[in-house]
């Protein structure tokens, strides 16, 4: 390397899902509020997936996925205003399937 070039990490060029926070299944989330602080939309090997740095009750900071179809709009509508503070529900379509919300 020449002279005092600064050296990057990889992480600052290509962004990926961090692992400083202790990860959380999404569905253990359902009733709680939460403070989106950070989003990542991903490919997978099942399709799109989102990863979201969250802060809960308490001031505690974790990072959790998810896929689910109604969730992953509202994340995509909110990204530019992020942080942004939601509750996770589970809710029930009139064909009985359930889902996850953010309210």
């Amino acid at each position: 390397m020449a002279g005092n070039a600064t050296v990057k990490e990889l992480k600052e060029i290509l962004p990926g899902p961090s692992s400083a926070y202790e990860r959380v299944d999404f569905e253990s989330l359902i009733g709680k509020e939460i403070i989106i602080h950070e989003i990542l939309f991903l490919k997978g090997k099942f399709g799109e997936y989102a990863w979201a740095h969250i802060e809960l009750d308490g001031g505690k900071h974790h990072s959790t996925i998810t896929g689910g179809s109604v969730v992953m709009e509202k994340l995509k509508a909110i990204r530019d205003y992020l942080p942004v503070r939601a509750r996770v529900v589970r809710k029930k379509a009139t064909s009985g399937r359930k889902y996850f919300d953010l309210e």
